[in-house]
């Protein structure tokens, strides 16, 4: 895996080693302790993923995700860890790509009738 897979690898382990008490292992439907929750995100490639898109998010009762999330509209789930943008990558889920964003700011005309 190249560098990007590497942050995000990282970010999801270190945020099991630093919420895993927290997690509601049920609702996730994940039967793991700490050491194989961290084996499976470094083992299969999907897994950093889906920590950081759906157990960051639901998998306990603070939704931690939210602090990370740019954009999350119009099937654009955008997140910026360490300076650095992800898009979630729908047609390979549980999977992000690295993007380069732009922010646009649409003028619009407001005006008030006169009598």
């Amino acid at each position: 895996m190249g560098k990007t897979y590497k942050l995000l690898e990282d970010f999801a382990v270190k945020f099991i080693n630093e919420h895993f008490n927290e997690l509601d292992l049920d609702r996730l439907d994940w039967d793991v302790t700490k050491e194989e929750a961290i084996e499976e995100i470094k083992n299969k490639p999907f897994m950093a993923g889906w920590v950081i898109s759906e157990v960051m998010s639901w998998g306990t009762e603070i939704d931690y995700i939210s602090k990370y999330v740019v954009e999350n509209e119009n099937e654009d789930f955008l997140i910026k860890i360490e300076g650095r943008f992800f898009l979630i990558d729908y047609k390979n889920p549980n999977f992000f790509y690295e993007v380069f964003p732009k922010k646009v700011i649409v003028e619009k005309y407001i005006y008030e009738r006169l009598d």
